[in-house]
């Protein structure tokens, strides 16, 4: 009988030190650095809210995101911005280099950004210098966010802002 409580007693503290350990920052942190993370951002930007004096049409903008958050606390993220005009069919491309540090603390993942450059920029009638800064000052803003990292399994990380912004993270 102790034989069988003992062995009880065993197996779920040891279900418990597991369960522990699964919804810990160590582990959430060994998910986060264990592979290239990818995002995908899709929406439509209607002129008249953009700061920039320009034709009144629709745009498609898609924000394409790989980051790789290495085990040093530095990270380096590629964004694809690709930015159309439903109107015309007309599209553009600008890439952005972002490097910085990152911290994890209580399931709260922190950026902070050192380095940000356009690497290319395709320039037609959809963008322009003004364009691309207005674009690199919302992508700034938004790499400051703190973000509450819940994993869903080995391949997706759900953020969650302060603010209730929630995006995925997926790796292949």
């Amino acid at each position: 009988m102790k034989i069988l409580l003992t062995l009880i007693i065993l197996t779920l503290s040891a279900v418990y030190s597991w369960w522990l350990y699964d919804r810990s920052d160590l582990n959430i942190e060994r998910v986060l650095t264990s592979t290239e993370w990818q995002t995908n951002i899709q929406g439509l930007v209607i002129p008249h809210y953009i700061m920039v004096a320009e034709p009144m049409s629709l745009r498609d903008l898609n924000v394409k995101s790989q980051v790789r958050y290495l085990p040093n606390g530095t990270y380096l993220q590629e964004l694809t911005v690709i930015w159309s005009n439903l109107h015309t069919g007309s599209i553009s491309h600008l890439k952005i280099s972002e490097y910085g540090t990152w911290t994890f603390n209580d399931s709260y993942l922190m950026k902070s950004t050192s380095k940000f450059r356009e690497t290319s920029v395709s320039q037609t009638e959809l963008f322009n210098a003004e364009h691309v800064e207005l674009i690199k000052k919302l992508l700034k803003l938004e790499a400051q966010k703190s973000r509450r990292i819940d994993v869903i399994n080995r391949k997706t990380l759900l953020l969650t802002t302060l603010n209730q912004e929630t995006s995925l993270l997926f790796s292949h």
